[in-house]
């Protein structure tokens, strides 16, 4: 029997309509021995009520001072947890019930310090999980798919051994978290099954553009990271491509970010590549539609 404690860590912020399903779906996992922290800010709807009105010992409110973003919420969680591992959920979304159990036995029995399990989007599969392990660097920025932090674990002292914590302020912030812990994490499994229930709510235009500005400052820091830590030429290509596809791409058709992007990777050609086949598709389609019509 495992009996290590799980801190999950729970940004919320105006969450009444969701946080329910998340939480019964947290209290009710085959793995029992978990720690809910609650990190609150001060909302304008029902989701303290909400909160409240689950009546279990397990879970724990942290009110959120300042307006930090979701980055800061999940650092004073993991300020207070208390759990040998720690995992991150959104309180729009939800888990299998054997969410934590998967993960807690693929990441004890290949002995690793992370375990990531598997997305579904809009009840699709987003991101794949093969069951199987990763120690080089080049191999554990490859299967980045995404920059979510909530589709796993982590155990405590990688994060704590390595000051690992999570960008503040900005949008994108579980970005830079993941690639520290993927450099730094000895090894890395995968676990088929461990289904993540990820909700895409509508974004409103002014989170959108915050979208777009934070994607230079947080790649800047991932870079800066990388220069740090003195990668080898093959680690730092793979990692510029694993920015690309797990966020950067976003805003690859806005001129201003690409050119931010081309200076701050030092020019690399698939970027280049990469940019100009998006244009093509933009105006070949504008062509398009102007000529049906």
């Amino acid at each position: 029997m495992n009996n290590d404690l799980i801190s999950i860590i729970v940004p919320v912020f105006n969450s009444a309509g969701t946080i329910t399903r998340c939480l019964r779906s947290l209290l009710h996992q085959t793995y029992s021995f978990l720690e809910i922290i609650i990190v609150y800010l001060e909302s304008s709807d029902e989701t303290l009520c909400k909160i409240k009105d689950f009546q279990d010992k397990r879970i724990k409110i942290i009110i959120q001072k300042d307006k930090t973003g979701p980055g800061g919420a999940r650092n004073l969680g993991i300020a207070a947890a208390q759990g040998k591992w720690i995992g991150f959920v959104e309180a729009d979304d939800f888990i299998a019930q054997d969410f934590y159990e998967k993960l807690l036995n693929h990441a004890k029995k290949y002995q690793c310090d992370i375990a990531q399990g598997e997305i579904y989007l809009n009840n699709k599969l987003w991101s794949v999980a093969n069951n199987q392990s990763y120690s080089s660097v080049e191999d554990k920025y490859k299967i980045i798919q995404n920059g979510a932090s909530f589709d796993k674990i982590f155990k405590s002292d990688l994060i704590h051994a390595h000051d690992i914590r999570f960008s503040e302020f900005v949008r994108w912030e579980d970005n830079p978290f993941i690639f520290k812990s993927f450099y730094f994490a000895n090894r890395i499994i995968t676990v088929q099954g461990a289904n993540y229930f990820y909700n895409v709510s509508n974004k409103k235009e002014d989170y959108i553009n915050k979208l777009h500005q934070d994607i230079l400052p947080v790649v800047k820091e991932i870079m800066d990271f990388s220069c740090a830590y003195k990668h080898t030429p093959k680690e730092l290509n793979i990692l510029k491509h694993s920015i690309i596809r797990s966020f950067a791409a976003y805003g690859i058709n806005n001129r201003k970010i690409y050119l931010g992007l081309m200076e701050l990777m030092d020019n690399p050609l698939f970027l280049r590549f990469m940019y100009y086949k998006n244009r093509f598709r933009y105006f070949k389609k504008k062509f398009n539609f102007r000529k049906e019509k």
